[in-house]
């Protein structure tokens, strides 16, 4: 008899326990964070926070966790050993998410909230590295889907989670503050059951920069950079929708369609995966670049409810294309010995692009209206589409 496919024979519950471990400690995780996330702003104007400090809270914090990724990543490649950086890393985002209810001024935030960031960038790496070691290569797109999936399935939960709790049970915000903190550290001890494949600490010649890798590496990691330079941020979305509305629907209305987008986002994220083990990664990277333009042009322009959604379900499932399937076709590229390495590179690439990009897109939204972060954003992900035709598609062995 015919062996069937692998499609046919791999599921998402089949993928190896670890894999699944992490998954759901991602998904509580999110679910803390989006809990916490949509409050913090109204927690900080609380302390007498002006817009710019707002700002400056979320900068110094994504600036901390990104920088930080790379050397993390490489860590976990010099010593063989990667749990322990993610357990680590889980469990610093949780005690720091403590803090922001015990703060008496927002100025306490600019230590407190890179604290808690500095989790994130000591976790991401080596946990993709994980994934990574873990699954089957027939499957990897698939592992990075279902982990793309259960992080955006705590993010619909914890975005409504904390609707509920304010709205419904009418909770102070300080009090959802250290709800969402417990939830967190709710996460944390599963970490203990992850088994990874340790690696004996012998590529001590393992250099810390980009010339270190492959060639296909390195231009993937340059196509990272253009579309984190590119890529506008969801705020700029929410902000363009609610300039569409008067009355409690200019709060409501971004908030339901940041529901659906995330939604979309995780329906999308495991097929993705699946199609690009498949049919490889880089025309469904492509396809994911060409629907995040037609995406940000949908937004940009559309002033009725129905583009709009139609705009923020391409967003979706463009993000589901792409998200996961940049890490495993960095998998597939990266040597099994600075893998790590190769995953905080593109971490930090892309997160520093993505900051610069924030700039940028802020400053066109100020000068020149809301269509235009719109359209930097569409002719920076068709540029990076041009460019991926440059990296070589090759399988992990």
């Amino acid at each position: 008899m015919a062996r069937k496919p692998w499609w046919g024979r791999i599921g998402v519950f089949r993928l190896p326990r670890g894999i699944l471990l992490l998954g759901l400690v991602s998904f509580l995780t999110d679910l803390s964070s989006e809990t916490i996330l949509p409050l913090l702003p109204l927690h900080l104007a609380a302390l007498g926070a002006t817009g710019v400090a707002v700002g400056l809270v979320s900068g110094l914090g994504d600036a901390a966790a990104d920088l930080l990724k790379v050397f993390a990543g490489y860590a976990g490649d010099r010593t063989g050993r990667k749990r322990p950086l993610v357990l680590a890393g889980y469990a610093l985002s949780a005690l720091g998410k403590f803090l922001f209810p015990l703060a008496a001024t927002w100025q306490q935030f600019l230590v407190f909230r890179p604290l808690e960031r500095l989790g994130k960038g000591l976790r991401s790496a080596p946990r993709d590295a994980i994934i990574t070691d873990l699954a089957d290569p027939q499957a990897l797109g698939l592992a990075f889907g279902f982990h793309r999936a259960a992080d955006t399935a705590g993010a619909i939960a914890g975005t409504v989670l904390g609707i509920a709790l304010i709205g419904w049970m009418q909770l102070e915000i300080r009090t959802v503050l250290f709800i969402g903190a417990a939830l967190a550290l709710a996460a944390v001890p599963w970490l203990f059951l992850l088994r990874e494949q340790v690696r004996p600490p012998v590529n001590r010649s393992l250099a810390l920069h980009i010339s270190s890798l492959p060639r296909p590496a390195r231009r993937l990691l340059a196509v990272g950079a253009v579309f984190g330079l590119g890529k506008v941020g969801y705020m700029f979305y929410l902000l363009k929708v609610s300039g569409h509305f008067a009355g409690p629907m200019a709060t409501l209305a971004p908030l339901l369609l940041y529901l659906w987008f995330n939604l979309i986002y995780t329906v999308a994220a495991v097929p993705a995966g699946r199609w690009s083990d498949r049919s490889g990664r880089r025309p469904v990277l492509s396809a994911g670049l060409v629907l995040l333009a037609l995406a940000s042009l949908g937004v940009g322009y559309s002033t009725a409810v129905l583009p709009l959604v139609a705009a923020f379900g391409m967003y979706g499932v463009a993000n589901g294309l792409l998200e996961g399937n940049f890490r495993a076709y960095l998998g597939d590229l990266s040597p099994d010995a600075s893998r790590g390495t190769a995953m905080g590179l593109f971490h930090t690439v892309s997160g520093l692009a993505a900051l610069a990009g924030g700039l940028v897109a802020g400053l066109l939204w100020d000068r020149l209206g809301g269509p235009a972060p719109f359209v930097w954003g569409a002719v920076l992900c068709l540029a990076a589409a041009c460019m991926l035709t440059r990296v070589t598609p090759v399988a992990r062995q």
